[in-house]
């Protein structure tokens, strides 16, 4: 089963080494790892409308 973000495709068994390889060149051009884990790159924000409320009202 996947997630609602995640994806599930076929391809021919010949691509799988380059396959490979593309997603580890890829990931180490931008500094990120394959598979992406679920906290990476993660910063929780507020929108900026409670941010502007938040200060507004002292919060």
């Amino acid at each position: 089963m996947t997630a609602d973000d995640e994806m599930i495709f076929a391809m021919p068994h010949s691509f799988l080494d380059r396959f490979i390889l593309g997603l580890k060149e890829s990931g180490k051009k931008v500094g990120a790892r394959y598979p992406v884990t679920y906290y990476q790159n993660f910063q929780p924000e507020f929108p900026p409308q409670y941010e502007e409320l938040g200060k507004k009202f002292g919060i």
